[in-house]
C-alpha cells in the first residue's frame, strides 16, 4: 500500500510480545504514556537504490 512504516501500540505489560515484534523488525520509540513500536521495513523494501540486492534475496 505503499505506507512508509508499521507502527504498533501495546501497553508495557505486554513483556512476552516485545521480544517477538523486535524480532520482527520493530524498535522502540521512548513515550511516557503509552509503548510503540515502528518498524520501517516497508521503505526499506521500496528503496530504489536497494532493489537490485533485494530482487537476489530468497526470502
Amino acid at each position: 500500500m505503499g505506507w512508509p512504516r508499521l507502527d504498533l501500540f501495546t501497553w508495557a505489560g505486554n513483556t512476552k510480545a516485545v521480544p517477538l515484534y523486535k524480532k520482527c523488525g520493530f524498535f522502540w520509540e521512548k513515550k511516557d504514556d503509552s509503548v510503540h513500536l515502528m518498524n520501517f521495513i516497508p521503505t526499506v523494501l521500496q528503496t530504489e537504490a536497494l532493489l537490485p540486492s533485494l530482487e537476489r534475496l530468497d526470502w
